[in-house]
C-alpha cells in the first residue's frame, strides 16, 4: 500500500503545470466553478488533480501487481450514503 500526501498548489503552480499538460485552454473555455481557484472561490482544480494523482497510484500498482482491478469507486468521506451501495455484478 503507498500513501501519497498532496497539498495544493499556489496558483501560479497550478496554472504553470496545466499549461505544460495542455489542460489550460481545456479548463479555461469550462470556466466557471470548474477553473477555481482561478474563477472564483473554490477548489475543483485542486480537487481534480489530487484525484488524477490517485488514478496515477492505481494504474502503477495494477502494473507492477499485474492485476487490473474490475471495479474503482471514489466515494467522498464527508456526505453520507442514504441506502445501501447498489450490487456491482
Amino acid at each position: 500500500l503507498r500513501f501519497l500526501w498532496v497539498t495544493d498548489q499556489q496558483p501560479d503552480e497550478l496554472a504553470q503545470e496545466l499549461k505544460s499538460s495542455g489542460s489550460w485552454d481545456l479548463f479555461g473555455a469550462m470556466g466557471g466553478h470548474a477553473f477555481t481557484p482561478f474563477f472564483g472561490r473554490g477548489a475543483s482544480l485542486h480537487f481534480l488533480r489530487k484525484l488524477h494523482l490517485a488514478f496515477g497510484l492505481l494504474l502503477d500498482f495494477e502494473k507492477k501487481h499485474r492485476h487490473r482491478y474490475r471495479w474503482v469507486i471514489y466515494s467522498r468521506t464527508d456526505l453520507i450514503w442514504e441506502s445501501s451501495h447498489p450490487p456491482l455484478d
